[in-house]
């Protein structure tokens, strides 16, 4: 599988898709264990190249490189293990709804606890086994439901959305345990709806996570909305620098992007490859100021302490925010 970098206006680039996802993971895995500055990733494509020289593929990685990947597999599993753990805990008890240390610390032991019940209670195991026998097809089901993410949490690295697939399996397996303990007992309808209640309010909404972290870093969550709308207002073709892939795609279609990510040749200047690629606007982010290249570029900094002599303006996008945007009229 092979995916294409560009837009209709600009040259593609053909990568193999799992060369992307293992490089990027490798380099995320890279940053955890090594304790490095999370900057690093936007730089992955040259980070790679120096840590599999010659590679172009995922095929290539596995011929060349096997002790990296078999030893990646290992690391895999431990994260999965952990990430499995945490997704089942949060099925039990949604803590993150309640982001308080001690509340989170005792929905640990409670889930302890439950488990531990059911190993001492043979009575309870032998339930459990029976409610999944007799849901047996529906388990089946949802165990091949759950490979592919499964092969990728292990292959490459695992991922938070990838949990949304096991979901129903853990939802499924947890009512059976609680079911096999609790046969008896029924919640009543005037419990529940002080419970809706607060999972009503508490559960967060569109309003308050309305922007990608990407855009926003450290700052508080911004409506780019504004910011689209702006583009969205010039005339003729311009072409946009930034850290976000295809952000021109959320445009009406007159920006095509230049990005740090996939497009910036790390053998030229900052300002070879502005003026090269008539770029006219810059979206400046903290991931962009921090970004290891542009910080040793000089050009770079030349440009942002005196992009007005380039012929730039600067619009500050969000309150109390550091992210602007540098344009051209």
């Amino acid at each position: 599988m092979y995916f294409y970098i560009g837009t209709p206006s600009s040259t593609y680039k053909e990568i193999d898709r799992t060369y992307i996802a293992f490089c990027q993971h490798y380099t995320i895995k890279y940053i955890i264990s090594h304790k490095e500055s999370f900057n690093l990733f936007i730089d992955w494509i040259a980070f790679s190249k120096t840590q599999f020289p010659g590679c172009e593929t995922f095929k290539d990685i596995v011929l060349q490189y096997p002790l990296v990947v078999i030893k990646g597999f290992f690391f895999n599993a431990g994260m999965f293990i952990l990430l499995l753990i945490k997704s089942t805990v949060d099925s039990f008890f949604p803590y993150e709804l309640f982001p308080f240390k001690p509340i989170q610390f005792l929905s640990y032991i409670v889930f302890a606890c439950v488990l531990l019940y059911v190993l001492i209670k043979k009575n309870i195991r032998i339930n459990i086994f029976e409610n999944i026998r007799k849901h047996q097809c529906l388990f089946f089901i949802l165990i091949i439901y759950i490979l592919p993410s499964l092969a990728s949490s292990i292959v490459f690295f695992p991922r938070m959305h990838y949990m949304q697939l096991f979901l129903p399996l853990i939802v499924l397996l947890m009512a059976t345990i609680l079911e096999s303990i609790f046969k008896t007992k029924y919640l009543k309808l005037f419990y529940l709806i002080p419970i809706f209640i607060i999972f009503y309010i508490k559960t967060p909404n569109i309003i308050r996570y309305n922007t990608p972290a990407i855009v926003s870093g450290s700052c508080p969550n911004q409506s780019y909305k504004d910011f689209v709308k702006e583009l969205n207002k010039k005339d003729g073709t311009h072409v946009i620098f930034s850290n976000i892939h295809n952000l021109s795609m959320m445009t009406k279609g007159n920006f095509s992007d230049f990005e740090a990510e996939y497009d910036y040749d790390n053998s030229k200047t900052f300002k070879e490859q502005m003026l090269s690629k008539n770029i006219d606007h810059i979206l400046v982010t903290e991931f962009l100021t921090n970004d290891r290249r542009l910080s040793k570029d000089s050009t770079w900094a030349n440009f942002i302490q005196n992009y007005d002599g380039y012929g730039f303006k600067k619009k500050i996008l969000f309150k109390d925010c550091p992210t602007y945007l540098l344009y051209k009229n």
